[in-house]
């Protein structure tokens, strides 16, 4: 019995630090990401990656990767390459853009979160 109460004690503090861990911000996030992808094989921490980051922060990520691999091809002498990277540059800055970009629920989130606080304001001021 203390057995199964320690497991299941262990296992609701493993979930407590990963919300945690979800709600941290995008820099701080990233950076312990890849501080542990040091210890980490890489199968575990694709999975891990894509269960702890948002889509806003797995995309963030993708467009950094893309920008390290353009440095690279950057240096390249193939004049084919030479050709394809400021095509490559503007995708990547479209795709920065529209990163950027609130989608729609993002939107709706942050209007659902303004009503809510206005009511409060509204109750709050009424109740004195």
């Amino acid at each position: 019995m203390g057995l199964i109460k320690l497991l299941l004690n262990l296992i609701v503090l493993v979930v407590l630090i990963l919300i945690a861990f979800y709600f941290l911000p995008d820099h701080i996030k990233l950076n312990q990401i890849e501080k542990l992808a040091k210890f980490v094989p890489e199968s575990i921490q694709e999975k891990a990656e894509d269960f702890l980051l948002t889509p806003a922060e797995r995309r963030e990520k993708l467009i950094r990767d893309l920008e390290e691999k353009l440095a690279i091809l950057k240096t390249a002498v193939n004049p084919e390459a030479a050709e394809l990277i400021p095509l490559m540059e503007e995708a990547l800055v479209k795709l920065k853009e529209e990163n950027d970009e609130l989608s729609f629920a993002e939107i709706a989130k942050e209007k659902l979160i303004e009503q809510f606080l206005k009511k409060g304001e509204t109750a709050t001021t009424t109740a004195q």
